[in-house]
């Protein structure tokens, strides 16, 4: 059997690609080669059929690969173009790569040879080198780019934008891609701004009225200052009153109803005799009262000798048993203060006659570098501090307090320490010149 003519021009046309198999050569061949060669040619057309075959399967399978990515690549592109951010990729490199269709609202990213965009001439020349530094740190370690930064629009003006990157992963630490975007926080850094302006009013009218509520309470203190004086001045007004205007008065009315006595009948003398006990008793009291508001050794001698007086009077008149250790250093305090402390102590005193159930008292008067320096201690039944500041509160206080405060217009302190059962200690401090 002979090879059909058509196979044989087909091995010439596979042995010889290119050239046209002509009659005289198949017969050539023919004749020559014989039938076997000829079935060897006709083999090896079969198997380059197949191989033909398969590489274009595969052809084939690429082109789809392709144009899957290409359907992919597009899908990206339209959904990128659809966003209200500038949309970008990068190589792992740091080579933006691709902007979507936002770059053109902005003056200056370009695109460059080999698909290589520039942007560094849209941002704002103060936040480029922050900027440049942040994209460099994320390249060396991986990590999410983020910044804020002012970027110029086509229009020339400059607004604040937040561009933030994330890198694609191929394996563990290999980074095969960068996608990020840029999103205009205009409003926000707006709002910021506004924020900041609110907070640095309200600051300054804080200050402001800081500085006023300082300002009115010096003026406040330095007119309770000058009441406290008045009224210390007012108190030794008072007592030098008691003692030449109102005793002498009831001296005389004494007087006067001794003379009437005599002359009365023995009825009327038991009713006088009253009467004369009664005005000795309001001499007496006038008398202590202006003594212990205004002693006036006090003028004379000084603050030593002046607390030595009163605590020895008030030792007789209210039975108690007081101990002192007074400073002969306190002789040169000023008399404003001088008057202060005499008062303040005359009321602790009362204080513990009244509500100590004491008669044992110490004090001890010191006066260390510009500082009087007096300690108040009873074994009395004590109290409870902080009960004793609420009822103070609602005008039920013992009117140490009221000392307290009296003495932080001079600049002075009032330590209380007391406890029920436990006796009391008061130490009080003022600065002296």
């Amino acid at each position: 059997m002979r090879p059909h003519r058509n196979t044989v021009l087909l091995v010439v046309g596979y042995a010889f690609p290119g050239s046209e198999p002509l009659d005289w050569g198949i017969v050539i061949l023919h004749r020559i080669l014989g039938i076997g060669v000829i079935w060897i040619l006709w083999a090896f057309v079969t198997r380059q059929e197949r191989s033909s075959k398969r590489l274009e399967f595969l052809l084939y399978e690429r082109g789809l690969a392709q144009e899957r990515e290409q359907q992919a690549a597009e899908r990206f592109r339209n959904l990128a173009d659809s966003m209200p951010q500038l949309v970008w990729t990068a190589r792992p490199d740091g080579t933006v790569d691709y902007y979507n269709e936002r770059y053109r609202e902005f003056g200056g990213i370009l695109p460059g040879p080999n698909q290589a965009w520039t942007w560094s001439p849209v941002i704002h020349e103060e936040d480029l080198h922050r900027t440049v530094d942040a994209w460099k740190h994320s390249l060396a370690t991986g990590e999410t780019y983020q910044v804020e930064h002012r970027v110029r629009h086509a229009d020339g003006t400059f607004h604040w934008y937040l561009s933030r990157g994330i890198p694609v992963h191929s394996e563990p630490g290999v980074i095969t891609k960068w996608y990020g975007t840029a999103t205009n926080i205009d409003e926000v850094k707006s709002a910021q701004a506004d924020l900041l302006e609110s907070e640095a009013a309200l600051k300054n009218l804080a200050d402001s009225l800081e500085q006023t509520v300082t300002e009115r309470t010096a003026q406040v203190r330095a007119l309770s200052k000058a009441l406290t004086i008045a009224e210390q001045r007012e108190r030794s007004r008072f007592s030098q009153i008691l003692h030449d205007n109102i005793q002498q008065i009831l001296l005389v009315v004494k007087m006067r109803l001794d003379i009437i006595s005599m002359e009365e009948t023995a009825a009327n003398v038991e009713e006088f005799n009253e009467l004369r006990r009664l005005v000795e008793k309001a001499i007496d009291a006038s008398r202590s009262v202006a003594l212990e508001l205004n002693p006036p050794i006090l003028g004379s001698e000084g603050l030593d000798a002046a607390l030595s007086w009163l605590v020895h009077h008030m030792g007789e008149r209210y039975g108690l048993n007081i101990t002192t250790d007074i400073s002969p250093q306190l002789s040169s305090v000023p008399e404003t203060q001088r008057i202060l402390v005499i008062q303040i102590t005359r009321e602790l005193l009362l204080n513990v006659v009244v509500h100590a159930h004491t008669c044992d008292v110490s004090i001890t008067a010191q006066r260390v570098n510009g500082w009087l320096r007096m300690l108040f201690e009873d074994n009395g039944i004590g109290f409870d501090v902080s009960k004793a500041r609420q009822h103070s509160a609602q005008m039920e206080s013992l009117g140490l307090f009221s000392i307290e405060e009296r003495l932080k217009l001079f600049g002075g302190k009032l330590t209380i320490d007391s406890h029920p059962g436990g006796g009391t200690k008061i130490e009080m401090i003022l600065p002296v010149k």
